[in-house]
């Protein structure tokens, strides 16, 4: 439920403004992982800032597009597990 409600949200925004899918993505597993696992795994926090560090330095996307897309998938799987009472 969460991976469609970031995608449906991600893609409306790259209609206006080009949000980094790959910072989104990595964090939306990320965040996944942990909150199914009570945190059991938070080294995996380590992870989404090599993938954006690697997307800025490429020159793929600016840091605003990576902070948005880890904000945005950080944010909506917090909210939708929350509301299934898993946290």
């Amino acid at each position: 439920m969460s991976v469609l409600l970031i995608l449906l949200v991600a893609s409306f925004i790259t209609l206006f403004w080009k949000i980094s899918i790959h910072a989104l993505a990595i964090t939306a597993i990320v965040m996944t992982i942990n909150m199914l696992s009570g945190f059991a795994f938070w080294y995996a926090f380590i992870l989404p800032p090599f993938v954006m560090w690697s997307r800025v330095e490429t020159k793929r996307h600016t840091v605003a597009q990576v902070v948005a897309g880890m904000m945005l998938s950080t944010v909506i799987v917090y909210v939708v597990y929350s509301l299934f009472g898993i946290s």
